[in-house]
């Protein structure tokens, strides 16, 4: 169990009022590198004006990043505070104000902070009506996770297993040591197409390192691609042609699997 702080995110269409409407939640650990946040716009209606959209997109665009791990965790900041320091959400609290701000910090326990977010959010923001799915890298690595535990080898799935290309050594979030190892490589994928192809073209390439070890050359990588837009076909291609396979439904990796001959790994 750990302790985790979050905080209400809060919208005041009229300051003279002051009759805040909850409109999103984010929750933090410094200890355990933590940061999830998640949005909800439908109760503060037509109240919102286009300014205030435009604030949220800013914030969610600084956020993303950090919560699907494609900025390192003590390089993060968000609105110029540091991530990694431990009273992140004081400062969040204290610093950031107008129209939408962030309300004082609660404290949590918890060992699933992902369960939890989901039930303060549904507790807090939604109430009671269903809001769009939040989905991070760390979501989708819990969705593999899940359909490896329903076809019963849940046990056998290794966290941030690492390899060692010509180069450097490289980490991923899952692997499965079956007739072979299998990597698993968890790309979620954001809406500036851009950064998009360069993230699918930066796997190829670890890849391609990695393969120049003949010790390597019988492992797989299987890319999960999650796409917030359109697919992006000639990123896929890219990826494929330097073997690695590309899926886009964790239940489609368990089709690689030769399951007679799945291993702990050590």
């Amino acid at each position: 169990m750990a302790e985790y702080k979050y905080s209400l995110i809060r919208y005041i269409p009229d300051p003279i009022r002051d009759e805040p409407v909850n409109i999103g939640l984010i929750m933090h650990s410094a200890s355990e590198q933590y940061l999830a946040s998640h949005w909800d716009l439908r109760r503060a209606g037509s109240k919102m004006v286009r300014p205030d959209k435009g604030t949220i997109k800013h914030y969610e665009a600084q956020l993303e990043p950090i919560e699907n791990e494609e900025v390192a965790w003590e390089e993060a900041s968000f609105e110029t505070i540091s991530v990694a320091q431990p009273t992140f959400v004081e400062q969040l609290a204290d610093y950031i104000g107008n129209k939408i701000r962030f309300g004082e910090p609660r404290g949590c326990i918890t060992d699933n902070p992902d369960r939890t977010f989901d039930e303060l959010f549904e507790r807090f923001v939604s109430a009671g009506k269903k809001a769009p799915r939040r989905i991070t890298k760390r979501t989708l690595v819990r969705d593999v996770r899940e359909a490896f535990t329903r076809r019963g080898v849940g046990e056998y799935v290794k966290s941030k297993p690492s390899i060692i290309g010509e180069h450097r050594q490289y980490q991923f979030p899952l692997g499965i040591r079956h007739s072979r190892r299998m990597y698993i490589e968890i790309l979620k994928l954001g809406a500036t197409a851009d950064r998009n192809i360069r993230a699918m073209a930066a796997v190829g390439r670890l890849w391609q390192d990695a393969r120049q070890l003949a010790l390597n050359r019988d492992a797989d990588l299987c890319a999960l691609v999650h796409y917030t837009n359109g697919r992006i076909r000639e990123g896929e291609e890219l990826l494929q042609e330097d073997h690695v396979r590309v899926v886009r439904l964790p239940q489609q990796i368990l089709q690689g699997v030769n399951f007679a001959r799945v291993s702990e790994w050590h």
